[in-house]
């Protein structure tokens, strides 16, 4: 039921709380609702045995909106707040657990999609891009993931590898070029210098 809407006219005694307001109490109420703070209290008392918090809190915010107390309302409201509370705690664990094995799942797959490319990389470094692209998306999800960095780290080692082995071949090219250069000059000097042995050589 509904509380009663009948104006009831101020008793004789008024009682004060702490703050100075005027206390509720239950012996004023009209008799329609004294039954329905009773009412809702059984109700009270049902749920909690049930341990069906929102019915217990529903039943004792009706009692409390008519009197400041009744009975021991008060501290089942407490437990039913309490206990809504642990349910609301239990219902994000299992959220974030499930949120969690889902971010999982995904970073296997994309761990998995990037083993191919990894290998790949290794060996040319026009797929990097590419592997760049999925460690990015495997960060967004895993910011830690110890593969992710392993293959990073991998890549930037074949490319400086890389950069060593074409200095190298620079470096050795020029060698062989300024050997042979060297040789070509010191012949023409030597032409130059002895026409008779250059002929006798062209004979």
């Amino acid at each position: 039921g509904t509380p009663d809407s009948e104006v009831v006219k101020p008793p004789k005694k008024v009682e004060r709380n702490a703050n100075g307001q005027i206390m509720r109490r239950f012996e004023d109420l009209t008799p329609k609702n004294q039954k329905f703070v009773k009412d809702n209290y059984k109700d009270l008392l049902s749920a909690h045995e049930k341990k069906d918090y929102q019915k217990m809190s529903e039943a004792s915010q009706k009692i409390l909106s008519l009197v400041d107390e009744y009975n021991d309302t008060k501290s089942y409201e407490a437990i039913a707040k309490r206990g809504l509370e642990q349910i609301e705690e239990e219902r994000k664990r299992r959220e974030n657990e499930e949120r969690q094995k889902k971010i999982k799942e995904e970073v296997a797959k994309l761990e998995e999609k990037g083993e191919a490319i990894f290998e790949r990389a290794l060996k040319d470094a026009k797929v990097q891009p590419e592997l760049e692209s999925v460690i990015q998306e495997i960060y967004a999800k895993d910011p830690n993931n110890r593969k992710a960095g392993e293959w990073k780290q991998r890549v930037k080692e074949a490319r400086d590898e890389e950069k060593r082995n074409a200095e190298l071949a620079r470096q050795r090219e020029e060698l062989t070029w300024s050997s042979a250069s060297s040789s070509v000059s010191s012949w023409a000097r030597w032409s130059a210098s002895s026409p008779r042995a250059r002929d006798r050589r062209l004979r």
